[in-house]
Formats: structure tokens, sequence, C-alpha cells
């Protein structure tokens, strides 16, 4: 799913717009960062000419011979952070289409049953486990 799509200019500056809240669009930055551990990085900051606060970090990553940003949104408002990725455009050179993907639950398995050796029933465990075969 595209939440959002950001252009890198020839300086290398990286903005953007992301729909994190609802409808509307949070404009965003990245600013080079270095980790404690020498890790180079970038903070993502939304809101840069307003109200700036850090909302993320993105860590760009080399897949084949095409480079993209792995990063992750963490903010108070969601319930959990949120790991998306930047994937260049194919059509549009600099842009970045940022894109993340809903986990599916995972399916029950089925877990055989045995008395006296000889398979009796099957039965579901996990998250729905009320399923029957």
């Amino acid at each position: 799913m595209n939440i959002g799509n950001s252009f890198k200019n020839t300086s290398g500056k990286v903005d953007g717009k992301v729909h994190l809240f609802g409808n509307d669009a949070t404009s965003f930055i990245f600013e080079p960062s270095v980790s404690k551990e020498g890790k180079q990085y970038h903070k993502i900051i939304a809101d840069p000419y307003g109200d700036p606060r850090e909302i993320g970090a993105a860590f760009e990553r080399i897949k084949g011979n095409k480079a993209y940003y792995s990063a992750v949104f963490d903010v108070p408002s969601l319930p959990a952070p949120l790991n998306v990725a930047f994937f260049p455009d194919d059509e549009i050179a600099g842009k970045f289409n940022i894109v993340w993907n809903r986990s599916e639950p995972a399916a029950p398995k089925a877990e055989a049953t045995a008395e006296n050796g000889q398979a009796q029933a099957r039965r579901f465990v996990g998250s729905n486990a009320s399923m029957t075969p």
C-alpha cells in the first residue's frame, strides 16, 4: 500500500509527504545523522518548517543494483512502530514511493491427536482455535 512519496534533489536532500494520521498528509525531511555505533542513518523530521519533531528513522539499503530506504515511523498516535520502505519510482528519477504492507494474521495450524497410537481427530490451535476441521 502506497502511503506517500518523497523526492531526492540534486544535493541529496530527501523530503516528502506521508499519510500517517488519517487523510491529511504530513510533510517531512530526512536529516543525516550518525548512531552511537558510527552507523549512518537519517532522522525523519515531520513538519520541518513549522513545528519540527522526529517521527522516525531511515537506513539506506541496496538490493540487487537498486538503492532504497528501510524506515520506521514511531509516533504516539500509532499503536505500534510502522515499518515502511522507500522504493525508487520506475518512471520518475529521484522519486521514492513509501510502501507499507499490513501483516496477515497467522493461519491456525491443524494438529493431529492420537489415542492408542491411532489418529483420532484434528484440533486447531492458534488465534482461531474455535474452528473445526
